[in-house]
């Protein structure tokens, strides 16, 4: 018998398991698939939101940094496990996982009859500004980064060219 249920527990690994169960007359649920979403998608879908405590440690003259995180949700909603792939320091990571720990996603639906376990990358900013400091989501910060000109000189619209045909 032990033979019969480390075979079932090994397609249930491959998510197979639902053919073996009625030949050993065992109840056995399918393995989950994970899916991946963008960022974006992975927010749209947080029902309940707990924001990161700041973290008062040196910043070294740095005014932001940032911290990105892993998540997996499982089928119920609840977060199911938060690793961290990128933070300036140990204090800023476990403000992080923290947070999430709290956090509550819309329940995500069955592909056929495997649940599904929704995972997704979530980005954080601490922003420092005065004796303050602020945690800023992607959509609250606007673009980050550098601004790379094409050309040398201002930018010409249809407009402005059409005014000016010679130049």
């Amino acid at each position: 018998m032990k033979i019969a249920l480390t075979i079932v527990r090994l397609f249930a690994l491959f998510g197979c398991a639902e053919l073996l169960a009625p030949m050993y007359g065992q109840e056995v649920s399918p393995a989950p698939v994970t899916t991946y979403t963008s960022e974006s998608v992975f927010r749209k879908r947080v029902k309940e939101i707990v924001r990161p405590e700041c973290v008062a440690e040196p910043t070294q003259g740095q005014s932001a940094q940032v911290v990105v995180a892993r998540t997996e949700v499982g089928p119920d909603g609840r977060v199911l496990y938060t690793a961290i792939l990128e933070a300036p320091s140990a204090a800023h990571a476990d403000s992080v996982r923290q947070a999430i720990s709290h956090w509550i996603f819309d329940a995500n639906p069955n592909i056929g009859t495997r649940p599904q376990i929704m995972a997704g990358k979530l980005t954080f900013y601490f922003v420092r500004s005065g004796d303050g400091c602020t945690v800023l989501y992607p959509s609250e910060v606007g673009y980050v980064g550098r601004w790379t000109a094409t050309r040398s000189g201002p930018a010409r619209t249809a407009s402005a060219a059409a005014r000016s045909p010679g130049q």
